[in-house]
Formats: C-alpha cells, structure tokens, sequence
C-alpha cells in the first residue's frame, strides 16, 4: 500500500492520517466517521495495513445489512446439535484472529447485538450462541458511522456506554467538497489504477474539464469522483478528458451556474 501521506494537500485530511499513523501501532478501537463514499473503509484499511498484525486477517462486516440475529451469528458463530453431532461455525471475532475485525454502519446496529459486542470490548470474550462456553478473542475493532453519533445517542438508537467504548481513537473524514484541492491529485490516482485496462494512456483532464470537476460538490464524495473519471475514460477519444466526455450533471452543474449568475 503506498504511503497515506501521499493521497492528500489538505490541512483536515493530513491530520486524519497523522491520527491513523499513531494509533496503527495500539489495540485501541477506532470509530471513524463520516459520509458515505469519503473513505472509511479505506481509512480502515490502512489502519490494519501499519499495524503489527498486518499480515492477520482483515475481516469487514456490513451491519446494516444483516437482520439483528443474523448479524448475532456472523459476530459471535453459532453450535448446532444435529444427529451428526455438534456443528460449529465461527463468527467474525474468531475468524479474524489478532488482525482487525471492521463493523460497518455500527448505528444499526440492535440494542441486543449492541451489549453483546459491548462485552467483547470491555472484556475480550464471547459466546458462540448456542453454547455458553466463553471463548477469548483478540481481534482488534474498527467501526464506521455516516453520520455524527449525537442523534443515535440522543434517541436512544445507540447505547451509551457502547459508544464509549467503541470510540476511544474518533476519526472524522472531511466530505471531497471540503478538500477540493485534492480534487486533481486524486484524479490522476485513478487515472493510473486505470491505465492497464485501457488501450490508450490518459494522460489528463484539459483545464475547462478539470475546471469542472473542481467546482462540482460531488455529493457520493470520492467514490462519486470516481465514477465520474470511469465514465469519462470510456467516453474520451483521445488522450485528453474534456468537459463533453464527463457525466451530464457536471456540465449541468456548470450551465444552471452560469445561468445563476446572468
């Protein structure tokens, strides 16, 4: 993975990655919040990714996609006693080991499966449901959340003292419209990721299709962006990107501000 001091010229995200820097080498839980699309599983990631146990499994769960029992499951493995004898299934905190265990979406969470997991931080033990046998873990914690806690906490929707426990190390990421002059920076990343599949190199945005790109609010963030470099990659018949090869609601964007300002 490269250096994450590369990725960034802003003030608020380069403290972002300060911040992940340090705590790589901890077994604190992390909490990182913010809008869907700026990066939070990256951030994960490459959290994991400096840390001592890099090379122990990363494990991802997306909590809001889970019913509450099915998520139980998947956190805590389960024993079932069939005619065969007992099956066993593994969760999440005994497959990823001592490498990271990231939840996704941790506000979704059930109140039940919230005092479950806030066993698992306070103490490193579980139950696989089915079997009251306690079984220690050690995986470390990252957790994400799309908006700030104070609501969740607020209607109840998130305990407390869960919360607490979960968010020693807070982490927010700034939405893309908050950093914009990594706007290009970003642009050219993808352009490389994306040289190999293509038949030609691209070699950049003309300035009017940049121009653009760097007023837009890009309300998905940089998965948003993206997209938007994807699409103008397919649509560009020559080696440079310009505005008539971007997503429509770039140039709508541009014309409804131009027709604002007449």
């Amino acid at each position: 993975m490269e250096n994450v001091f590369e990725i960034s010229h802003n003030a608020a995200m380069k403290e972002v990655l300060r911040t992940a820097e340090k705590v790589a080498s901890s077994t604190l839980s992390v909490l990182i919040v913010g809008e869907n699309g700026t990066g939070k599983e990256w951030l994960a990631r490459a959290i994991h990714h400096l840390s001592h146990h890099s090379q122990d499994p990363f494990y991802a769960i997306d909590c809001a996609a889970l019913p509450p029992e099915e998520l139980e499951r998947e956190l805590f493995g389960y024993e079932l006693l069939t005619r065969e004898g007992v099956t066993i299934q593994r969760g999440a905190f005994e497959e990823a080991g001592e490498g990271t265990l990231l939840l996704k979406d941790i506000g979704s969470m059930s109140t039940s499966v919230q005092m479950k997991m806030l066993r698992a931080l306070e103490y490193g033990v579980i139950h696989r449901i089915g079997n009251d046998q306690t079984i220690q873990v050690h995986a470390r914690v990252i957790a994400t959340l799309g908006q700030h806690a104070d609501p969740l906490l607020n209607n109840g929707t998130m305990q407390k003292d869960m919360f607490y426990r979960i968010s020693p190390i807070l982490i927010t990421m700034p939405p893309l419209r908050e950093r914009r002059e990594d706007i290009p920076l970003l642009i050219e990343k993808f352009l490389l990721e994306m040289q190999n599949h293509n038949r030609e190199v691209i070699l950049g945005l003309t300035p009017e299709a940049l121009h653009l790109c760097l007023e837009y609010n890009w309300p998905g963030n940089i998965r948003h962006l993206k997209n938007a470099v994807e699409y103008a990659v397919v649509m560009c018949s020559n080696q440079w990107i310009k505005p008539e090869d971007l997503p429509n609601y770039l140039q709508a964007n541009h014309a409804g501000k131009g027709a604002a300002l007449r």
